[in-house]
């Protein structure tokens, strides 16, 4: 697709030393077909080489921004990148992952075409040399779902590609009045419902678009536990509370239940 006459989406990558990855990730998003984008690369005070090859994008297309920040974590990244866009539409990148060439446009083409406000893709799960890691497929449908269709769906095999906020392309509008926390673990959890809860249908693309990398040792090892786990107990119990405002109570009693997987994820 040619940059002039379709809507300007803003993709936000923040970055924490991941040098070893970054270049691949920020080909993926320059070699989108889709190619109306402004690129924001938040460097979230990286210490290895990510910095100097945010700015060397930047200097060869326009359409990369680099804001050079203290350390803060991934929330208070994204929130500044939120702060910056302009786009009509906005996609969340890590910067260890990539994304499929056609990605955002096919995104964009599916909420133009069902008239929605967030469009999901599949994911691929890969390790570092981009070999797909087996037995770890999702399997979502080309579809269009209600928000209880989704929670349903969250609350069962697609639970990882309901959450992540990496797959999706949402109207920039979403986020008016919403930001991730900053300093919380499981920051995905917390800002799911106020996003979701604004969205009376949402597009499902089948195509695995989106490039999930595990790094080295995340497959076998888990971090100690940290009173700091609590946090995702916490989202998923303010989760409840709003689906019970809803109406969906089994739904609600459901979310409960998964207070225990977020130690396990």
């Amino acid at each position: 697709m040619t940059a002039d006459a379709y809507s300007l989406i803003s993709v936000i990558v923040p970055i924490y030393n991941v040098d070893r990855y970054l270049r691949r990730c920020l080909d993926s998003i320059a070699d989108q077909t889709y190619e109306n984008l402004e690129i924001f690369l938040v460097d979230d005070g990286s210490s290895d080489e990510s910095p100097a090859i945010c700015d060397a994008y930047a200097a060869k297309d326009s359409r990369f921004r680099v804001i050079h920040r203290p350390n803060g974590g991934i929330s208070a990244a994204r929130n500044m990148g939120l702060d910056a866009m302009r786009g009509e539409f906005v996609s969340l990148v890590d910067g260890d992952d990539y994304l499929a060439p056609t990605m955002l446009e096919a995104l964009y083409a599916r909420m133009v075409a069902d008239g929605t406000p967030l469009a999901i893709c599949n994911m691929l799960r890969v390790d570092e040399q981009g070999a797909e890691i087996p037995g770890l497929r999702w399997e979502l449908g080309d579809a269009v779902w209600d928000e209880k269709t989704f929670w349903k769906n969250c609350f069962a095999k697609l639970d990882v590609v309901c959450v992540m906020p990496s797959n999706k392309l949402y109207r920039s509008g979403l986020f008016e009045g919403v930001r991730f926390e900053p300093g919380r673990l499981h920051e995905d959890e917390f800002i799911l419902h106020k996003i979701v809860g604004q969205c009376e249908r949402i597009s499902c693309v089948s195509d695995r678009l989106y490039y999930y990398v595990m790094r080295e040792g995340s497959l076998t090892s888990r971090s100690a536990f940290s009173i700091r786990h609590l946090d995702g107990a916490a989202a998923l119990i303010d989760r409840a509370f709003y689906l019970q405002g809803k109406g969906y109570q089994s739904l609600a009693e459901t979310c409960l239940m998964n207070c225990s997987r977020i130690f396990s994820r």
